[in-house]
């Protein structure tokens, strides 16, 4: 009974140290894991995928921001200019080509941006 007692406390005793260091592992694998998705999440928050964007990244943006705006400053001056025009010749306001003119010219100007920026690469 004593040397089978013995085995049994010795196993018992491993099974308990074992299982304890499994648990723990296991804990501290799941803290760590929790820990990092978290941070991953926070850091996502701040910027859009959670690393900085490199500067051909920046660089793509800032042309589709500029391309952007050109058009609209350029759509914009064309259908004044357009409308004027029109109203002059015509005597009264109406919708025509003046429109069809400054979406082309809108077009024409984003086009431009981007040809633009691909030389200066």
């Amino acid at each position: 009974k004593s040397l089978s007692g013995r085995i049994l406390s010795e196993q018992q005793r491993e099974e308990k140290s074992l299982s304890g260091r499994i648990l723990s592992e296991q804990q501290r694998g799941e803290k760590s894991l929790s820990g990092r998705i978290l941070s991953e999440q926070q850091r996502g928050e701040k910027s859009l995928s959670g690393r900085i964007p490199s500067k051909e990244e920046r660089r793509g943006s800032m042309k589709v921001v500029i391309q952007a705006l050109s058009s609209i400053a350029t759509y914009s001056s064309v259908v004044s200019w357009g409308t004027q025009m029109a109203y002059e010749q015509r005597g009264y306001q109406a919708v025509g080509g003046e429109y069809l003119l400054a979406v082309m010219a809108a077009v024409g100007a984003y086009w431009l941006v981007g040809k633009w920026f691909e030389e200066r690469r």
